[in-house]
């Protein structure tokens, strides 16, 4: 059964929807400052979510609030690392998510990948989310930490050149999902390995899957899937 992580922590302490959606999912990726969240909003989702027996992963950016950590930066390794470290003693519980163009860039970027792994041992990092078929996962396993394979419920996907399956970038046509019918659907597909795209159907491989806490379904979304493995 797929696992539901969600972005949380993005809007300031006691947001509505995120406490709420604190209820339905099982993993709760808390924002330690990079793009958003401060120590107040990180202590407040840290507790929410173990309350509710929710699991943890710091949700960790480029250092760039003001783009909310979606466009790359072009920053030193050094930089960043040191970035990361800041933002990962704010909540430092072994498992980590990337945000944003941070996230993407670590899936095709060989030098950044084995960086960001060389980093996570260092940090004694147990777990990461991150697709199945990305460098990240390849150099992760590799070094012994846990790969959990993370699909999208309510963004579009498109084919690349190359075969891979990957995010249509936010404000193309189809990029999010904007019904949850439409999510549903798409849930249902990751769970079945094969995601429908152009009426072809594409391998994928997950364990869990990302419903953003900013998607004006993901309430929603989170409560139907709640139901549906009820």
């Amino acid at each position: 059964m797929l696992k539901t992580n969600c972005d949380i922590g993005e809007r300031g302490v006691a947001h509505p929807i995120d406490d709420q959606l604190m209820h339905y999912i099982d993993i709760a990726n808390i924002a330690c400052g990079g793009h958003a969240g401060d120590a107040n909003s990180i202590a407040y989702y840290q507790n929410l979510a173990t309350s509710n027996k929710v699991m943890i992963t710091a949700h960790l950016s480029y250092p760039d609030p003001a783009n909310f950590g979606r466009l790359k930066m072009n920053i030193s390794i050094t930089e960043l690392i040191n970035s990361l470290t800041e933002q990962y003693l704010r909540l430092p519980v072994g498992k980590i998510k990337f945000h944003g163009a941070l996230y993407h860039e670590a899936n095709t970027n060989a030098q950044l990948a084995k960086a960001l792994v060389q980093w996570m041992e260092q940090r004694q990092v147990n777990l990461i989310l991150t697709p199945d078929d990305s460098l990240l996962a390849n150099h992760a396993r590799q070094h012994k930490i846990m790969v959990m394979a993370e699909a999208f419920i309510e963004r579009g996907y498109q084919q690349l050149s190359d075969g891979k399956l990957s995010l249509i970038p936010r404000g193309q046509a189809g990029a999010e999902l904007d019904s949850v019918t439409q999510a549903l659907a798409q849930y249902q597909q990751i769970q079945n390995g094969a995601l429908l795209i152009d009426s072809q159907q594409y391998p994928i491989i997950a364990q869990t899957a990302c419903i953003h806490s900013d998607s004006a379904i993901a309430l929603e979304l989170a409560q139907t899937i709640r139901k549906l493995r009820h």
